[in-house]
């Protein structure tokens, strides 16, 4: 199982309140077709591997690094125990020749850490950036 993806910050950074809270809300893309690195080595990615499950990509957490169990196990941000290490959620996902969405990052949440204070500060300076929400893949060896 792969469990990496980058997120690429892209566009125009707005600031928005959702049940009291403060979030820095960026457009993202988080998935282009093509053959991509990740840590099994180089994956291809299809338009309809990639346009597959869109929705699902919705209310996955945005984290402060990769979740680790307390053995330092790498977990899923979806797990209870990964929750202390949560900064936002994805929203608004949808394929537009590539997966976009919106990252939800909480301010609050983000001013815990030194990563979440960087990740706000590039933000707010328009600077491109890359998150992890975790991607799982079953792998099929290309024929030779």
């Amino acid at each position: 199982m792969e469990t990496v993806l980058l997120t690429n910050a892209v566009g125009r950074v707005r600031r928005e309140r959702l049940n009291g809270r403060e979030y820095v809300v960026a457009p993202v893309s988080m998935i282009v077709p093509g053959v991509l690195n990740g840590s099994k080595g180089r994956l291809f990615y299809s338009p309809q591997e990639t346009s597959r499950n869109v929705d699902a990509w919705n209310g996955v957490p945005l984290t402060d690094g990769h979740p680790l169990d307390d053995a330092g196990n790498p977990i899923s941000a979806r797990s209870p125990e990964a929750s202390k290490s949560h900064l936002g959620v994805v929203y608004a996902a949808n394929y537009q020749n590539k997966l976009v969405a919106e990252g939800w990052v909480d301010v609050e949440l983000a001013k815990k850490s030194d990563r979440g204070k960087a990740i706000l500060n590039k933000l707010d300076a328009g600077q491109r950036i890359e998150l992890s929400t975790g991607l799982f893949t079953n792998n099929v060896k290309a024929p030779p």
